[in-house]
């Protein structure tokens, strides 16, 4: 009977030694471990710019959007212009004239000098507030200062068409503008001007110009810029 010392001596014999390979196994999967967290910190990166990418585009798009929202909203409005006439020192020559190149018809026509203008009327600081006639569609208008207007007040006026803070109110079939110096924008629900009780303009001088100088075909007539 072989003594149990031997027998386990014997045993330990036979189990083989652990191969030499095991130490580059072991760096293998080191190295495959570290070149995998790489390869994901590069997909990450990846993943972010792409991300950025996308955010830039649909930024952009929404901006292209928006720009042609507001092209479209504008399409009547943008073919309208104003300007005034200082020839001459009569009354004659001094006028407003309103472009419609659109072909939409222009309404509720409002020419107005701001509070704070050196051009005014009655008491510093009130406002000057002409109403126009409605222009068809394609149509140049000519607005002469009527006869009913003359004195103090007509020079006012026409001193004032020098100054470049006179704004044209209007609608279109689409919206309410204002076209002024500094271009044109919505004119919103409120009215510019103080009114009394009723609505009324609260103003230094106003009144409805129906005296037209003459009208003419607008050129180019047609929809957007």
């Amino acid at each position: 009977m072989v003594p149990r010392r031997l027998r386990l001596a014997a045993q330990r014999s036979r189990t083989p030694a652990p191969p030499d390979g095991t130490k580059v196994t072991d760096w293998v999967q080191a190295a495959a471990a570290i070149i995998a967290v790489l390869f994901a910190g590069g997909a990450l990166l990846i993943s972010v710019d792409t991300l950025k990418d996308q955010q830039r585009i649909n930024q952009s798009q929404l901006e292209l959007n928006t720009a042609a929202q507001d092209r479209q909203q504008k399409r009547y409005a943008s073919r309208v212009a104003w300007w005034t006439t200082i020839q001459a020192p009569t009354a004659d020559d001094y006028r407003i004239m309103v472009q419609n190149r659109s072909t939409a018809p222009l309404r509720g026509l409002e020419f107005f000098l701001p509070p704070g203008q050196r051009w005014l009327l009655g008491d510093s600081g009130a406002p000057l507030l002409l109403f126009l006639e409605d222009i068809p569609p394609c149509t140049v208008v000519r607005y002469r200062i009527p006869p009913s207007l003359d004195g103090d007040a007509a020079g006012a006026v026409r001193a004032s068409f020098s100054d470049p803070s006179w704004e044209l109110r209007f609608t279109d079939n689409l919206d309410r503008w204002v076209i002024s110096a500094q271009g044109i924008r919505p004119a919103g629900t409120e009215p510019p001007y103080p009114t009394t009780r009723n609505g009324v303009p609260d103003i230094a001088y106003s009144e409805l110009w129906e005296d037209r100088a003459g009208t003419s075909d607008a050129q180019d007539c047609g929809e957007g810029g």
